[in-house]
């Protein structure tokens, strides 16, 4: 099993704009979204539209595949 970590963020955000004005994170956290970063489209596409369940961010998967299969 995996070592489990708990990642922290502060975030400052403008509620009437609904705006994130300053965001504030831990090493673990941003590496972990470098990470992200660093996978192929292919592969989170693959990964979202495979493992996601209805209500889980249908829209998220669908803007990915609009976007990897644009000219």
């Amino acid at each position: 099993m995996a070592d489990q970590s708990k990642v922290t963020m502060k975030l400052l955000i403008d509620t009437k704009r609904k705006r994130v004005m300053f965001a504030e994170a831990g090493k673990e956290c941003i590496d972990f979204l470098f990470h992200i970063l660093a996978l192929p489209l292919g592969s989170v596409i693959r990964l979202l539209t495979t493992n996601c369940l209805d209500g889980d961010f249908p829209w998220y998967g669908k803007a990915l595949e609009e976007i990897a299969y644009t000219d």
